[in-house]
């Protein structure tokens, strides 16, 4: 080993930081539970009135969920019509 790269036996090592026992406690919640019900079905009824109030884009289709028509395409995809196609079954 170089000198250099020896460690230096003065060399002062920083003491570790300590982190009071409090920190990782939990607070008692003000919100009691039926606060707490009511404050998730707010939040589900605001997601469902937002989902609702998108338009369609599939006009004049069936509107189907993604994974669905991801799942169609695959379904018909052949030899001829795909440069993909010796890979989807792996």
């Amino acid at each position: 080993m170089a000198k250099s790269e020896e460690p230096d036996e003065n060399e002062l090592v920083p003491e570790p930081e300590i982190v009071p026992l409090d920190v990782f406690e939990e607070e008692e919640s003000e919100i009691n539970d039926s606060d707490e019900d009511a404050l998730w079905m707010s939040f589900i009824n605001n997601a469902v009135g937002q989902i609702s109030s998108e338009p369609d884009v599939l006009s004049g289709i069936n509107p189907l969920p993604s994974f669905c028509i991801k799942e169609e395409n695959i379904n018909n995809v052949t030899a001829d019509n795909s440069a993909w196609f010796p890979f989807l079954n792996k």
